[in-house]
């Protein structure tokens, strides 16, 4: 019965979707979807998506948390599937949610709560506020998944002394860990904790611990060796990022509004399920206080019924202090505290001394934790329920809870901006009242000796019921199809654009030629869209990026903005040198150039396609990805992005070099002026992770390639290892002898030599 019912949470939101012609908006499509066609394009090349050079001109995929490589359920799903359509991701997404579900229930039943309370439990698991409401957030919805997964095959592994069971939790927690978000890192603490508090119950902790020893080294030695690297070169890549740390005002802006707590039994109480201008809650433009959080992050909905069976029968009856529960109820009293963050004094101490807390700038993130904490007490209260009927409950804890459940509604009634949010909040409340209501008379039913099953099956329908009405398919986690017409076959003016921009590009790459686009303004998934498409694009939609390119180029997190896209100086417009070198020939703009920012220098360009919605151009020749410089000129790097000047060179015959790296026979330009022949340079093949170039040098020489210069990226020259240069301030450079060379670029991020350069990164030798 239990697993026919998480099938059904499945199956029937898998069909809302589908049916309902609508697909998991935002981020899921703009950054994951894309992610996952491009890590399903590189399989099925043959290659490993180490490098992504579709995204921000070059991108390391292998250290980025969100690039689904190291997942063990998109990484087979993309070979299998290299392109799926977004529906089909969609059901991948929701199967995560299935599981984590199924765990869940698998948890209640170890505990020996009866199926009804376990269908309740896993119904609050997969449609649970934050769940739902965070959908389009793939990696944060995977990593919760994991969470009930993980946490059983622990106990089964405590349990039954199981090296097997030991060596499976160590690899389901490091895959979990490898989602390197803020709710991976939590389950950890949590998964930690677990274990603490299973020895700290056992009638002799010493000799348990002291027998599990074994499991726990290889818990720790499996999943040691499956997260070592790949956190190893993430770290590396946060120390060239643009967000190695979080401050903690920045974290503290992230907290949880204790408001947000009417959401866990009014679903809409501050409008979040209408259009997005009748939003009235923390977050909102609204409301008095500020914050960094919105309504998606803020949606706790775990239903009017669940509450008014944790309040009663849980806190005020007790059942939440009984030993199967403890745990659970500990790990909600943490995570509320933990979410609320800067609105408790206990936050800033949290960040200045837990190590990992200050990577993190979202305390509410914890509401993940928080609601499958609520989901085991809703479990647990409810076999309470139906075991020992009501019992004895606290008068003065219903009171108390009556009495913060009243105030927090009554304030923020009187914070409504109008009679129409007003309106909104007030028949919010009505719809939990009557789900409140009939939790309260089937509470009441079930009470009474002998109860009937039909009662236990009916509270666990109408929690189930409560929160697929309210959670499923709402303005928050859900858009329609038509508006990701870019990831369709059907026609379309997108698809028309798309088409004429793959056309060009193929006509280039016939000709030898390898130009990047810049995609500037179109939304619903054109922002990454380069992955899905091989497209080069300079910009992209990713909240980590190397600080060293954003500062020269303002490749910032606004491609979907023209308004907020920065220009510095030394990225003066689409003709200034840095974009010729970064080979920009086409650009993509969802407005006529004429509308850009107005400070922004007019190139020669060619309309290639008026839209609306698209606006084509093409511009100038820029530079060759690959060429010959016979003269060195000096730059410091850092020097040059802080005056915001790249010093002046000619492009066909001279090299910006960075002071640091060495050059042995190619002259200065300033000891020997004028230009030099150097040689010709052709690109023979281009793949993802390795580019060979076939040159033929009259001169000594700098061989330039203009694909950015990242850590992990090495160069041989003849089969021989060669250094690699820092070239045109981002690119990659060897220093070549006359005559002819094979000259091999690979990224080898898994190499010996780079992942000493990332332990010497890491632990502060850079």
């Amino acid at each position: 019965m239990v697993a026919l019912a998480v099938l059904g949470f499945w199956g029937l939101t898998t069909a809302a979707y589908q049916f309902g012609a609508v697909t998991i908006p935002w981020d899921a499509k703009s950054q994951f979807y894309n992610f996952f066609r491009f890590v399903g394009r590189a399989l099925a090349q043959g290659e490993l998506p180490l490098w992504n050079p579709y995204h921000f001109s070059g991108f390391p995929s292998v250290a980025d948390p969100q690039s689904l490589l190291f997942s063990p359920t998109f990484l087979p799903l993309a070979w299998i599937a290299p392109q799926a359509s977004i529906g089909l991701f969609d059901t991948m997404v929701l199967a995560h949610l299935a599981i984590g579900s199924a765990a869940a229930a698998a948890l209640c039943a170890r505990r020996g709560f009866r199926p009804e309370a376990a269908i309740l439990a896993a119904a609050i698991v997969f449609f649970g506020g934050p769940a739902m409401g965070r959908l389009q957030h793939v990696g944060l919805v995977v990593s919760y998944a994991y969470l009930p997964l993980c946490l059983l095959l622990l106990e089964v592994a405590l349990d039954r002394r199981s090296l097997a069971w030991a060596a499976g939790f160590g690899a389901t927690a490091a895959f979990m860990a490898l989602g390197r978000d803020q709710i991976a890192f939590l389950n950890c603490l949590v998964l930690v904790a677990a274990a603490l508090a299973r020895g700290a119950q056992a009638a002799a902790p010493g000799r348990w611990f002291l027998q599990r020893l074994p499991l726990f080294a290889v818990m720790a030695l499996v999943g040691g060796a499956i997260l070592a690297i790949p956190v190893l070169l993430t770290l590396q890549f946060a120390a060239f990022s643009n967000r190695p740390m979080v401050a903690f005002q920045t974290a503290a802006y992230g907290s949880l509004d204790p408001f947000n707590l009417i959401g866990l039994f009014a679903a809409d109480f501050f409008g979040g399920l209408q259009k997005a201008d009748l939003y009235f809650g923390p977050g909102s433009p609204h409301w008095p206080a500020f914050d960094w959080t919105d309504r998606s992050v803020n949606f706790l909905h775990v239903g009017a019924a669940t509450s008014v069976l944790v309040a009663w029968i849980g806190i005020a009856g007790g059942a939440c202090l009984a030993p199967r529960l403890r745990f659970f109820t500990a790990l909600a009293i943490a995570s509320l505290i933990y979410a609320l963050g800067s609105h408790t004094p206990v936050f800033r101490l949290v960040f200045d001394l837990v190590p990992g807390i200050s990577l993190y700038r979202r305390p509410a993130d914890a509401c993940f934790v928080l609601v499958f904490a609520i989901a085991m007490l809703a479990g647990g209260s409810l076999d309470a329920l139906i075991r020992d009927g009501v019992g004895r409950t606290s008068r003065i804890a219903l009171g108390l809870m009556a009495t913060v459940a009243i105030g927090l509604t009554v304030f923020a009634l009187a914070r409504a901006p109008s009679w129409t949010h007003a309106f909104v909040a007030a028949s919010a409340l009505a719809g939990a009242l009557l789900a409140g209501g009939a939790a309260v008379w089937l509470i009441r039913a079930l009470g009474r000796r002998p109860a009937r099953p039909a009662f236990a099956i009916a509270f666990a329908a109408l929690g189930a019921g409560e929160l697929a009405f309210h959670n499923v398919t709402t303005p928050i986690n859900a858009e329609a199809k038509s508006v990701y017409a870019v990831f369709s076959a059907a026609p379309s003016p997108d698809r028309d654009a798309l088409r004429q921009v793959l056309g060009s590009l193929e006509a280039d790459h016939a000709r030898g030629r390898r130009p990047r686009v810049e995609i500037l303004g179109p939304e619903n998934g054109w922002q990454n869209a380069g992955m899905t498409y091989g497209i080069e694009s300079t910009l992209g939609y990713n909240p980590l990026r190397f600080a060293l390119y954003e500062r020269a180029t303002g490749a910032a997190e606004t491609a979907h903005e023209p308004r907020l896209r920065p220009f510095p100086k030394t990225f003066r417009g689409y003709r200034s040198r840095l974009a010729r070198l970064l080979g920009i020939e086409m650009l993509v703009f969802d407005q006529p150039f004429e509308r850009m920012p107005a400070a922004l220098p007019r190139p020669r360009i060619v309309e290639l396609r008026e839209g609306p919605p698209l606006w084509i151009y093409r511009l100038p020749p820029a530079a060759p990805r690959a060429m010959l410089a016979a003269r060195v000129r000096r730059v410091n790097v850092e020097a040059a992005l802080a005056a915001g000047e790249i010093p002046d060179v000619d492009l066909a015959s001279e090299v910006l070099i960075s002071d640091d790296d060495p050059v042995d026979s190619v002259p200065s330009a300033t000891d020997a002026p004028g230009r030099a022949t150097a040689g010709r340079v052709a690109i023979a093949d281009y793949s993802i992770n390795e580019v060979r170039l076939v040159a033929e040098t009259e001169v000594a020489s700098i061989l330039v390639l203009h694909d950015l210069d990242y850590p992990g990226w090495t160069v041989r020259v003849n089969d021989e290892r060669r250094p690699l240069l820092r070239a045109n301030v981002l690119f990659r450079g060897v220093e070549l002898p006359p005559g002819r060379h094979e000259v091999v670029f690979r990224f080898e991020p898994f190499g010996r030599a780079n992942l000493a350069a990332a332990l010497a990164t890491v632990m502060g030798h850079k």
